[in-house]
């Protein structure tokens, strides 16, 4: 639910390629904006097909019934899995998974590992969100890097995945090349660009787990 609405809620949820997978994020910035065109997102775009839509959601009021509510329901999948006769309430409550929640800005949905929170099911979870918000004088622009000490997202030279700079997206491509050199592959989840990590292999099982270890060693 948004703003007290069931309706039209569900076209502003797209799949989206993070850290931790293939998950789905509401409000973000489309995935063609956010990383480098190449062949993986091109091949992502044709078939997921996620909203090109560029204006975020402004809330029109604060607190709990002003935000996002949503129903993460496992029920069904479990039930599925086990005899129906004995899926009992304690069986699905002891099977059911927990589920990852990231909350951040619509340009930061990617860092799903790192800034995620664990959901319980069974539980009803609120996130407290704090607005903050940091505004650079047009005269900063005109410094230079070393004296400044901070870059605007256009400034994204060396970034080799992503199409703005952010902090987020600085550590997290710090994190994707030293995984491609200390474990030498990449997880699939990772969009490589045409030019940057093509022929890099995709990580199996211990790769995954070196890459992950590595991702959240970068700060």
């Amino acid at each position: 639910m948004w703003e007290h609405s069931r309706n039209g809620c569900v076209k502003y949820l797209n799949p989206q390629i993070t850290t931790g997978g293939l998950c789905h994020s509401f409000n973000a910035v489309p995935q063609q904006d956010l990383f480098k065109s190449s062949r993986y997102m091109k091949d992502f775009i044709e078939v997921f097909k996620p909203s090109d839509k560029k204006q975020p959601l402004y809330s029109n009021g604060f607190g709990p019934s002003s935000g996002f509510f949503m129903v993460l329901n496992t029920r069904e999948l479990l039930e599925s899995q086990a005899d129906t006769k004995e899926a009992t309430d304690s069986f699905i409550r002891k099977t059911s998974p927990n589920f990852l929640v990231s909350v951040g800005d619509s340009h930061s949905a990617f860092d799903l590992v790192r800034q995620g929170i664990t959901v319980k099911p069974g539980f009803r979870t609120r996130i407290k969100v704090m607005q903050s918000q940091v505004l650079a004088a047009d005269a900063l622009g005109e410094l230079s890097l070393e004296d400044r000490n901070c870059r605007f997202p256009h400034e994204n030279e060396g970034m080799k995945l992503l199409s703005n700079y952010s902090l987020n997206g600085c550590e997290f491509e710090c994190a994707v090349k030293l995984s491609h050199e200390t474990c030498g592959c990449l997880p699939w989840n990772i969009p490589k660009t045409d030019s940057e990590y093509a022929k890099t292999p995709v990580c199996d099982m211990f790769g995954s787990y070196c890459y992950h270890e590595a991702l959240m060693n970068v700060s």
